[in-house]
């Protein structure tokens, strides 16, 4: 019979990159019932730690919605230590959530979900960038997360790296990208200009008379890999520097 899990209980998860570790954190009981919740413990490690109290304490790097019990009867997952969830980590986390425009792959409007109630918000603070989506993942999905770095702060850059790569994939014969990160002023375009030549990519600003866009050219070879890492790197950059990473477009 496998083991019952705990609040606290650590889950082994076997990752391409090398060991990762999750903790069992909390358990949601008013309806819905959306039952476990675990945090996603940062790093990859070549061999189990002897201990996890110290793994544990760290910050996480978000938390998720996953049937903890469920993969561990599968044998999907292992229970291999406990520690003490940590004080920052005690009180119930605040998630976002948000539908997505299919056509975009933005979020118009989020709500923040503290296990009890909902609200809507205007927009998301830069601070709340940072709150886990509120979303319930299989061990696949999760699995695949861990390894390619995805976190609730770059969500939208992989959102729309996803659906590059689909536009890829069915037009084989794309050669380049444009992507486009807009700006309120020419200070801040010049700034995101120079930190986007530091990563090799040739760009441009172009003055629309209501603000400026910088227009980043991406050639090949166009891997899953050099698109993901391209859109993550651009969302930074436009965010550090006063600007939003607005869009992509093919160019045949």
């Amino acid at each position: 019979m496998a083991k019952k899990a705990q609040i606290g209980d650590i889950l082994e998860i076997p990752t391409k990159k090398g060991l990762a570790y999750v903790q069992f954190s909390h358990y949601h009981e008013p309806p819905p019932h959306y039952r476990a919740i675990i945090r996603v413990l940062p790093g990859f490690f070549s061999e189990r730690p002897a201990q996890f109290q110290a793994l544990a304490d760290q910050k996480e790097l978000y938390y998720t919605l996953f049937p903890v019990q469920g993969a561990v009867n599968r044998n999907i997952f292992s229970i291999v230590g406990h520690a003490e969830v940590p004080r920052h980590a005690k009180k119930f986390p605040l998630f976002r959530a948000g539908n997505s425009d299919p056509r975009t792959g933005k979020v118009g409007q989020w709500w923040l979900w503290d296990g009890t109630k909902s609200w809507k918000i205007d927009a998301l603070t830069d601070e709340q960038l940072d709150l886990s989506i509120k979303s319930g993942w299989n061990d696949l999905f999760l699995i695949d997360r861990i390894e390619e770095g995805w976190t609730p702060r770059n969500a939208d850059a992989f959102m729309q790296a996803a659906r590059l790569e689909n536009r890829i994939q069915k037009t084989p014969e794309i050669k380049g990208i444009r992507h486009f990160l807009l700006f309120k002023n020419s200070i801040n375009a010049e700034q995101a200009k120079r930190q986007v030549e530091d990563i090799a990519f040739n760009c441009e600003i172009i003055d629309n008379g209501h603000g400026f866009s910088l227009i980043v050219i991406q050639g090949a070879p166009l891997t899953k890999e050099y698109v993901e890492n391209a859109a993550v790197r651009l969302t930074e950059i436009a965010r550090k520097t006063g600007g939003i990473y607005d869009a992509w477009e093919t160019a045949l």
